[in-house]
């Protein structure tokens, strides 16, 4: 068993307007043989066709396509076959030429048994194409990308007019308010939600909830929600007490370059064309950009942050530049948004800095 190149997604750009189990089977006519189990898919399409939502493995060749499972199904799919997992081992020995799979997803004990029962086959990484194709969402699903970053804005704003009320005056109380307006709204985390208070948000993941009164000065609020598996992520700043013109500048700073990197998303290639872009502002600004400048968003809040296109999808990312003054404070301005002809930003919230004084 050797290893191959990997495939470029831009062979392979002319599907990506299809439907997962299409998909497949359009890249299995280029490819000789294509391998996937149900861990390494990033989101429900294919369990979802084919009614299955336990462990599964496909095997996909010219277009045709047999699923293996630990129990029996009834077939309602004409076009696919199913079968059980003792034809597996069988059938992966019939195998050779090349066989597809995603490298970043397979377990280390996958290879040590395909090296086990493969022989003269070349192993390809089918992970850029898989990454390309399942970053681009379809309508329904930015639906409810945009309906989970409202709630998110609608939290938000129930916080600052709870801080605002004396109701909340803890990391630990906003937390509660936030878990509350979940369990209402039906919705699940997109993530643990990051509340910084004062020194607490030069931590860029800060993760605990302090029970002491919030510091003066910043508090960051890191926080998105799940609305049919699908996630929004949204940071904002509140500024308690009075800030000073230093703070308030370097707020605005945050703000540009976010608002720049966001119009420079329109006309980049890839994820390290924008990260670059992003450190030469940083760098003009005398600071660092102390990680990613923003990521995919989708079925998992980070996805891998790419700009693909195809008719009738769209591609949500989420950009988030900061700025961290180790022990004394952390600025982070982020907002989900969709590339295509124009940025259209998701997060229904305002991104100026909330004064409490």
């Amino acid at each position: 068993m050797k290893i191959g190149e990997s495939l470029r997604p831009e062979e392979y750009s002319n599907l990506f307007h299809l439907d997962c189990v299409q998909f497949i089977k359009e890249l299995s006519k280029k490819q000789t043989i294509l391998f996937f189990s149900s861990e390494e898919l990033p989101n429900p399409y294919l369990s979802e066709r084919l009614g299955i939502y336990d462990d599964f493995v496909v095997l996909a060749k010219d277009s045709k396509m047999v699923v293996f499972l630990p129990f029996p199904i009834q077939n309602n799919d004409s076009d696919v076959r199913y079968a059980s997992f003792s034809e597996l081992e069988s059938m992966l020995k019939k195998i050779n030429g090349v066989l597809c799979l995603d490298f970043s997803s397979t377990k280390l004990s996958t290879f040590f048994y395909l090296n086990r029962i493969l022989r003269d086959v070349i192993l390809i990484n089918v992970e850029p194409v898989l990454n390309a194709f399942f970053s681009l969402k379809e309508e329904q699903e930015i639906e409810s990308i945009s309906s989970a970053s409202k709630l998110t804005a609608e939290v938000f704003n129930g916080i600052v007019k709870a801080i605002k009320s004396k109701a909340i005056s803890t990391e630990k109380q906003a937390f509660q308010f936030i878990k509350q307006n979940s369990l209402k709204n039906e919705a699940e985390f997109a993530f643990k939600p990051i509340i910084a208070s004062g020194k607490h948000s030069s931590y860029i993941h800060y993760q605990d909830y302090s029970e002491e009164s919030f510091d003066k000065g910043f508090l960051l609020l890191d926080i998105g929600f799940k609305i049919n598996n699908l996630c929004s992520d949204m940071t904002r700043m509140i500024y308690l007490s009075s800030p000073s013109k230093y703070d308030i500048d370097l707020f605005n700073k945050v703000r540009q370059i976010k608002k720049r990197c966001i119009e420079h998303s329109l006309d980049v290639a890839s994820a390290n064309e924008l990260q670059e872009f992003a450190l030469s502002l940083f760098k003009k600004e005398g600071f660092q950009l102390q990680h990613a400048i923003g990521h995919g968003i989708g079925y998992r809040v980070h996805e891998p942050l790419l700009f693909y296109k195809a008719k009738s999808k769209q591609n949500p990312i989420a950009i988030e530049p900061g700025i961290y003054i180790k022990d004394k404070f952390g600025i982070r301005i982020e907002d989900t948004l969709i590339i295509d002809d124009a940025a259209h930003i998701l997060t229904s919230c305002s991104d100026n800095l909330v004064i409490i004084d």
